[in-house]
């Protein structure tokens, strides 16, 4: 009746705390909960908050993003309804601010920053008490507001129980940590290991049993080989000639005395690719958006035009600097907080030689924006 079918039977399990040990799992809850519900708001219930007449121009603008390798590919807006909840994660934490600042009225962009903030923040690697503390904060204020904004009955499930997240994520880790995406992944892959039509238990025990023994073999084989030093750089793709770069590239590597230097076009470090923007055959991806550490201490963003070889096997990156506008950045008044992950851009005529080793993380180019990812346990979701 009204949903509640009656006691579970987890509570008769002797030292069971049911306030302790059920957890609010944010794949469901945020990315495939509240996110499409204010989607749904903004798109489909009439309000003052209502964004459907520039649906087109969001759709065209979203499709334009191209992703690092660590995002799958989204669909446009309007089509929310089929997302998954790998593409909700990627609306929230790195579309969604950029695009609802040009469409929507800004005390809703107000209020959606907090939930951007707050997750952002618990879903990163290391989590600070501070951090948690902050992200406890936004929560609170994000859900309080939501009748203020919109209508009562849009305080649902979902988004009261994001005022929970901060205390799971005190007693049980960050949200990657426990999420089901892990879970809805292997489903995939177990699902992909059954052929047949008759006796498909057995058939997975059969494969699962023989992935077993290859991994076995595998590790023992590998337990043999020294260990790889810690930065293993593969160039690969060498440019034929300096004519492929601008006049300005060249002379800037020979005022380096690196005009005879080998140049690339991608580099891979462990079993992670970085390209640069004279690599044509990435299409509908953009690897070469990057993180990096300038030797004043400070952290710069820029694109990598190429990569430098060097006879010594040091790798550079030649990058082409950002100039960060930090009047533009996304701040909210009343929590006192900006929006760290993401930052305002602009082109500047700047160009630095960067040690591979310096640079610390891709980043995905939103147009005037670029977004840092929070951690590196979660992609290709």
């Amino acid at each position: 009746m009204k949903g509640v079918k009656g006691p579970t039977c987890v509570e008769n399990i002797p030292g069971v705390d049911l306030s302790t040990v059920t957890y609010a799992e944010y794949m469901h809850g945020i990315c495939a909960g509240v996110v499409r519900h204010f989607l749904n708001l903004w798109i489909n219930v009439p309000g003052p908050w209502n964004i459907k007449a520039h649906l087109g121009d969001m759709d065209k603008f979203v499709l334009s993003v191209k992703p690092t390798g660590d995002f799958n590919i989204i669909g446009p807006v309007s089509d929310f309804f089929n997302w998954k909840s790998s593409d909700g994660r990627y609306w929230l934490l790195v579309l969604s601010l950029p695009v609802l600042s040009m469409f929507l009225d800004a005390k809703y962009v107000q209020h959606w920053m907090l939930l951007v903030m707050a997750v952002y923040l618990l879903l990163t690697e290391k989590i600070s008490p501070t951090d948690l503390d902050a992200a406890d904060c936004t929560l609170k204020l994000f859900v309080r507001d939501v009748p203020k904004l919109y209508r009562g009955r849009d305080c649902v499930f979902n988004t009261h129980q994001t005022i929970h997240l901060c205390l799971y994520t005190r007693g049980l880790g960050p949200l990657w940590s426990n999420s089901a995406f892990g879970f809805e992944n292997f489903n995939g892959i177990l699902k992909k290991m059954i052929h047949g039509t008759r006796n498909p238990g057995k058939e997975l025990i059969s494969v699962l049993r023989r992935t077993h023994c290859l991994n076995v073999l595998r590790n023992k084989v590998a337990s043999r080989r020294p260990s790889p030093p810690y930065l293993q750089v593969t160039p690969f793709n060498m440019l034929s000639s300096l004519k492929v770069l601008s006049s300005d590239d060249r002379d800037f590597l020979r005022s380096h005395d690196l005009s005879n230097a080998k140049l690339f076009k991608r580099v891979k470090y462990q079993l992670e690719t970085f390209t640069s923007v004279l690599y044509s055959a990435e299409k509908i991806r953009n690897n070469y958006t990057v993180c990096f550490n300038l030797p004043s201490g400070e952290v710069g963003y820029g694109e990598v035009l190429c990569y430098v070889l060097l006879s010594s096997g040091q790798v550079l990156a030649l990058i082409s600097v950002f100039k960060v506008d930090h009047a533009r950045v996304f701040y909210h008044a009343d929590a006192q907080m900006k929006v760290s992950h993401i930052v305002p851009v602009s082109q500047s005529h700047d160009k630095v030689l960067c040690s591979f080793e310096n640079i610390s993380h891709k980043v995905v180019r939103v147009g005037s924006f670029v977004c840092k990812i929070p951690n590196k346990f979660e992609s290709n979701l």
